[in-house]
């Protein structure tokens, strides 16, 4: 730790004549019990770094100081950033918005079916499911052409489906008398209205 520094100016002594020598002067810097900051020319005049005990080359300890301060900001730009990563995944996460079905005691609780249309198969060739009736909702599953799907709820351009890619019963084919999340074997989530044909129901 140092409680001063003071900048030192040495010249190499040689044989040459003093009225022909051309002085090199490097700086250097020397621990000061004082804590003040003094100049000096020379640590005897002709004497080299090594005559004036603790010095330390004003070079260095700039570079130390630079590397120091690099460090600091680079962890404060991942910090930063990290933050931003972090607020904007948290902004973009939209919660899970269940499909509802049932509610009317004389009509199934899907009350009509249909089936994926018009997906270009030059292009993504799939129909995203997503978590809500919404682009920013997260994709729960793919689904293709042809792919039959169960017509329970609605929102504006999004329709809210009960499907399965297997032979298996939804359970969505009689009257639920409540209106209910539905938690039955098959999947469900929302899809765009655009790609679905209704064809019955």
């Amino acid at each position: 730790m140092f409680r001063g520094l003071a900048v030192v100016a040495t010249r190499n002594r040689g044989s040459t004549p003093v009225s022909a020598m051309r002085p090199r002067v490097r700086f250097w810097l020397r621990r000061r019990p004082s804590g003040l900051l003094e100049r000096e020319f020379g640590c005897a005049i002709g004497f080299g770094p090594e005559a004036c005990g603790n010095e330390l080359p004003i070079r260095d300890m700039e570079a130390d100081v630079m590397t120091s301060k690099s460090k600091r900001l680079s962890l404060s730009t991942v910090a930063v950033l990290a933050l931003a990563c972090f607020s904007a995944g948290a902004a973009a996460q939209q919660p899970i918005v269940p499909v509802l079905a049932g509610g009317e005691a004389e009509y199934d609780a899907c009350g009509s079916q249909g089936a994926v249309r018009g997906l270009d198969a030059a292009g993504d060739g799939f129909l995203a499911v997503r978590g809500g009736p919404s682009s920013k909702h997260d994709m729960l599953d793919k689904i293709y052409n042809g792919q039959v799907v169960n017509l329970c709820d609605e929102r504006g351009n999004w329709l809210g489906v009960v499907y399965s890619q297997k032979a298996v019963d939804c359970g969505v084919g009689t009257p639920w008398p409540s209106r209910q999340v539905y938690s039955g074997p098959c999947s469900s989530g929302w899809v765009y209205r655009k790609y679905v044909t209704r064809f019955a129901g």
